[in-house]
């Protein structure tokens, strides 16, 4: 790529493009994985309020069956 800039004909303004191209790609791919990451982390969310409420149902349960065995 140094030789390209450093010499006389245009092949820089065609690196420079595709460097360009490649920069949005990149930055499209990032913005994609930003929104896919924040609905992966309200779906864990969500995953995480219902295995709370099975474990407090869970123990709930237990309680009930020790107090009947009583």
């Amino acid at each position: 790529m140094y030789k390209a800039l450093a010499g006389t004909n245009h092949s820089w303004t065609a690196l420079t493009l595709k460097q360009w191209t490649a920069l949005e790609t990149a930055n499209k791919l990032v913005h994609s994985i930003n929104s896919h990451v924040g609905l992966l982390a309200e779906k864990v969310g969500n995953l995480e309020r219902v295995i709370k409420r099975g474990d407090s149902t869970t123990a709930a349960v237990k309680a009930i069956h020790n107090s009947l065995n009583r």
